[in-house]
């Protein structure tokens, strides 16, 4: 076609461009994918409020057991010193107090001193509450026991823990 016929509507009609209807489509394809993704827009925000609190759920308990398994390995080792200690004879203050520098939320039980097969032992449990969400809502109490051999000589089973 010329450009010489001018612009009348015969002229367009006979003389279509051929870009006309592909530039076209391409804007319509555009707007459409716009509109869409317009109207999904907000959907992560969406998911991600509804998901948010499960996922904090989740992680509270995993650093939860996390911590119980931290102190309950802290009571395992003061249960070792303490019973311990008491085997060399040590009195009760001391015993504390090394068993209060590994955690000072312990409680510290000092059981009879047992003979058994002639050997004189002490055996010595600590507990206490377990840490984070889970010991907060359950009530869960950690404990720990340890036996030791009494040293020494058999006046030493009657001051064992300074009684």
């Amino acid at each position: 076609c010329s450009s010489d016929l001018g612009t009348t509507r015969e002229n367009r009609e006979s003389c279509p461009n051929p870009t006309k209807g592909t530039s076209m489509r391409l804007i319509h394809r555009m707007m459409r994918a716009w509109r869409l993704r317009a109207r999904d827009e907000g959907a992560v925000t969406a998911e991600f409020a509804v998901a948010l609190p499960a996922v904090i759920a989740v992680l509270a308990l995993c650093l939860s057991a996390a911590a119980v398994g931290i102190a309950q390995s802290r009571l395992e080792e003061s249960s070792r010193v303490a019973a311990r200690a008491f085997a060399r004879g040590d009195n009760l203050a001391a015993v504390q107090h090394e068993v209060s520098r590994i955690d000072p939320s312990i409680n510290l039980q000092v059981q009879t001193v047992e003979e058994t097969s002639g050997a004189r032992q002490v055996r010595v449990q600590v507990e206490r509450a377990a840490p984070g969400v889970i010991g907060s809502v359950t009530g869960w109490r950690l404990q720990a026991t340890a036996t030791a051999r009494v040293e020494g000589s058999s006046d030493n089973a009657t001051t064992v823990g300074g009684e």
